[in-house]
């Protein structure tokens, strides 16, 4: 597992969501990786981090087959 993180302007973006967005969702703990937020520090304005490897993970997680990946599976 990588130790690479990113903050949660760089996750808007991946996203394409705004970052209130992903303090909202973190909140009220319905996003399965809104809630994976770390803070590196105990204050409460501690930057949120989020694993990369979790980010890749969760966006897998959405991705449709498309028709070359069905194909694919015949092929094997």
């Amino acid at each position: 597992m990588s130790t690479a993180t990113v903050n949660i302007h760089e996750l808007a973006e991946i996203l394409d969501v705004s970052h209130s967005t992903i303090l909202k969702g973190r909140k009220k703990g319905q996003h399965a990786l809104y809630v994976k937020g770390f803070k590196i520090g105990d204050a409460d304005n501690s930057p949120l981090r989020w694993f990369v490897d979790d980010v890749h993970e969760f966006l897998e997680s959405k991705r449709t087959p498309t028709k070359s990946d069905q194909s694919d599976m015949y092929l094997a």
